[in-house]
């Protein structure tokens, strides 16, 4: 026999005797149906992945090798040649068109997968690191308050040198229509205030400025550095305060920095930070001074859909760990606002600093329970996500800069924010165009159909695959000559495989499918109750087979008119519907693991088509396709017995439901 390595089938037949050259043909006609399968699932896999010009050249790799096959066995029928092609074909047709339809219904969604074989671990997502900005919050900060070096609240500062300070140390630009555009969102919030504060580029001269630095993930903070030696400063604000030695009220009048102040500027934020502000210290360094302009108040509100989302995560088995490089203060406030945080006791909040200092060993056993860190590094995500993953966790990570590559890497599933750098979205395996956690969501929720629909597709192609195996196997033992014909065998792997892949492709969205435990990486894709499924109604058939050809009970006697010119043609004939329609039938069970059937079934108008377009094209294949398919017409008794004993695999199969659901 042949020997398979990856899809390329290699190795020779050899001739057979011309006395079995009937029968060896038949067999040759299994070896075409199981080298289909075993290709076809390996395509699955690997289509996605290839280019256009790869995957025509993989089809004619397979017609060639199966054409080679063909040829070898002494079977030069043109009809099967034809059929072999026609299958390739439609497979590599079909693929594209589902690919691009499911990418057209992610976009709409604002999911965009570059990296199709990521996208399908998200059904299996249990643990999903969460950035805070834009993706928890609407990610639109506003400039609303003011903490002064003397503890005070404010709402507006006005002076020249805070609004030279908050401008000329921001990336940000003033587009023509006269709105804040580029940089981060924290730029931008600064720069509207000053916008709506009157000012505008001519201002400030920008030959002034010797060197700016942006935002940095790892130091907490930006500056600009003036010809002048002095420095404005943005950051954290603890990186900062012990350095403080002045600082300026609104009016421009700069005052010694003391304890007393320290403290209540410490309350005043710890206060603030409870309210989910985000707070960031704007200083000047010069002249041997270090001076404190303000401690700015920014508020980016919790989306409106965020808390309702993270209950659906969690309900769903995936536990949301929201990563920010905001103040604890401010992030625990948001975590319990989106209800991340809820139980004070149990759940675990760290800081970089608190996490820095946990062994692996230990940040293993605490992980279960982590739902906030605060001040993160980039670098701190790509150690949660490694942790996690060495206790068998499937970890998704979300991010937008350069410095977030690595974890985005490293994550099983990848999600870039829409508005984030070219480096993180090329990292990513996702892109969310509108940054939001709710897409996230309605990804897992679409991959999660996916592979519902795998399982109904791999219950359907065993069912089929197994129950021809068994007829051929038990044909020789029980004294039968073959059971199928070649174009019988081509016929029935031409529904198990690309009229099978376009009914269940189609399957509808259900949100019940967030209410399911994600699979663990451990779990056998066969699980029980998809072998149980495929063991009965295989049993079923290959059982309902054996009836009518030993004629048990006399139901083959019952249906052959008489007279008959060939009984043995039309007992094989009638099995042969019996086949066909008992599958068919399955695929109502297949479809739904619940007893209604036809559950949302007009969802996925395909499914009707082709199984509805199998059914009567097998009726006409009886009736007309004698000399190609080797069958005989069948009375019209003979064709409702066949249907009558197929419907039968309904009823067996829901109790097969009601005792696994025990």
């Amino acid at each position: 026999m042949a020997r398979r390595t990856g899809v390329v089938i290699e190795g020779k037949i050899p001739n057979p005797d011309e006395g079995n050259l009937s029968y060896y043909n038949e067999i040759m006609g299994m070896e075409f149906q199981m080298n289909i399968g075993f290709i076809l699932m390996s395509l699955r896999k690997w289509l996605p992945r290839m280019n256009e010009f790869q995957r025509q050249n993989v089809a004619d790799s397979i017609y060639d090798s199966l054409d080679s096959m063909r040829r070898s066995g002494k079977t030069e029928n043109m009809l099967k040649n034809a059929y072999i092609k026609f299958m390739c074909w439609l497979y590599y047709k079909f693929e594209r068109i589902v690919n691009q339809l499911g990418e057209n219904n992610m976009y709409k969604k604002n999911i965009l997968v570059s990296h199709k074989a990521a996208f399908s671990d998200s059904a299996y997502m249990n643990v999903l690191f969460s950035d805070k900005t834009g993706t928890i919050t609407q990610g639109n900060l506003s400039l609303v308050e003011f903490i002064t070096g003397s503890g005070d609240i404010v709402n507006s500062i006005q002076s020249r040198e805070f609004i030279e300070a908050i401008t000329l140390n921001n990336l940000a630009k003033i587009s023509s229509e006269g709105k804040a555009i580029g940089s981060n969102n924290m730029d931008r919030a600064l720069l509207s205030y000053a916008i709506s504060n009157g000012y505008n580029d001519s201002d400030n001269d920008p030959e002034k400025v010797e060197e700016i630095s942006g935002f940095d993930s790892e130091k907490k903070c930006a500056t600009v550095k003036l010809k002048n030696g002095l420095v404005y400063w943005k950051g954290a604000t603890e990186n900062i305060i012990d350095k403080v030695t002045h600082y300026m009220l609104p009016d421009g009048e700069e005052r010694e920095f003391t304890k007393a102040d320290k403290a209540k500027i410490e309350e005043q934020m710890h206060a603030q930070a409870k309210r989910t502000m985000k707070l960031l210290s704007v200083a000047k360094i010069g002249d041997g001074k270090t001076v404190l302009m303000a401690v700015l108040c920014l508020r980016d509100n919790v989306r409106t859909d965020a808390v309702e989302t993270v209950q659906i995560l969690n309900d769903a088995g995936i536990q949301v760990v929201m990563v920010t490089g905001d103040a604890e203060e401010t992030a625990v406030a948001i975590a319990k606002e989106a209800g991340i945080l809820k139980d004070e006791k149990k759940d675990v909040v760290l800081t970089h600093e608190q996490l820095e200092k946990l062994s692996d060993e230990e940040l293993k056993k605490v992980l279960p329970n982590l739902k906030v860190v605060s001040r993160a590094k980039p670098l701190d995500k790509k150690r949660l996500v490694s942790v996690s993953q060495q206790i068998d966790n499937v970890c998704g990570m979300t991010g937008d800069g350069v410095n977030d590559a690595p974890a985005l890497k490293q994550a099983d599933i990848g999600f870039a924010m829409g508005d984030g750098t070219a480096v993180a979205q090329e990292a990513g395996d996702v892109v969310i165009l509108n940054n939001s956690l709710t897409s996230i969501k309605d990804c897992v929720l679409n991959s999660r159909t996916m592979a519902k629909s795998v399982g109904k597709f791999l219950i359907f192609q065993l069912t089929v695959n197994i129950s021809t195996l068994l007829m051929n196997i038990l044909a020789p033992i029980l004294g039968w000559t073959e059971p199928f014909s070649i174009v019988q065998i081509l016929w029935i792997n031409l529904i198990m495989d690309t009229l099978a892949a376009m009914a269940f492709g189609g399957e509808p969205i259900l949100n019940r499918y967030m209410k399911d435990q994600p699979a663990k990486r451990t779990d056998n894709i066969l699980t029980s109750y998809i072998k149980s499924a495929i063991g009965v109604s295989a049993i079923f058939i290959t059982l309902g087979s054996i009836l009518i050809l030993e004629n048990i009970g006399g139901i083959t006697t019952f249906v052959t008119p008489a007279g008959c010119a060939n009984p043995e043609l039309y007992e094989k004939t009638f099995m042969f519907a019996f086949f066909i329609y008992a599958i068919i039938f399955n695929s109502l069970n297949t479809r739904s693991e619940k007893f209604n059937l036809f559950e949302h079934i007009g969802e996925n108008k395909n499914f009707a088509l082709v199984m509805g377009g199998i059914f009567i094209l097998q009726t006409i294949i009886i009736e007309i396709g004698g000399q190609v398919f080797s069958t005989t017409m069948l009375e019209p008794k003979a064709l409702l017995v066949s249907m009558a004993l197929a419907v039968l695999i309904i009823p067996v199969d829901l109790i097969r439901k009601a005792i696994m659901r025990k």
